[in-house]
């Protein structure tokens, strides 16, 4: 399974990172956006990166090219382990900075089953979150929701 998400952006921006738990900063313009971690539910759990549930075990960057242009891209593989099995995941950014778009994704690689938050209401929820980013305080009289 796959979830990509974009970000297009009015300046041309950076991506800081370093951390071993797959945080980052995005920076374009005069604005900066941390990120907050990620996280995934599994079988009634939730397993999040900031707390060391969902462990980083490999982080590296790559340069290349696609239909959007060149990239650099941002790769975090990351694991839990409950008492059935190892869930593996990959986080992905990819940077067009000449595009002024940021592309996440999300690759689930072990295709793990029970990821509802609930089973019980019935209701489809949300069973990952990638990129958590915190918006500067600065920014909300700005957005429009």
């Amino acid at each position: 399974m796959r979830a990509v998400g974009l970000l297009p952006l009015l300046n041309a921006f950076t991506i800081e990172h370093g951390s071993s738990k797959g945080e980052f900063t995005i920076r374009g313009g005069d604005a900066a956006f941390d990120s907050i971690g990620g996280f995934l539910w599994a079988d009634g759990r939730q397993f999040h990166l900031g707390d060391g549930s969902l462990e980083v075990y490999a982080e590296d960057t790559v340069s290349g090219r696609d239909e959007f242009g060149d990239y650099e891209l941002l790769r975090w593989r990351a694991k839990a382990e409950n008492e059935e099995e190892e869930i593996l995941v990959e986080f992905f950014i990819r940077n067009y900075e000449k595009r002024d778009i940021i592309v996440f994704e999300q690759h689930f690689i072990s295709g793990h089953d029970s990821q509802a938050v609930s089973e019980e209401d019935g209701m489809d929820t949300i069973c990952t979150a990638f990129p958590m980013i915190r918006v500067p305080k600065l920014w909300f009289s700005k957005i429009d929701f």
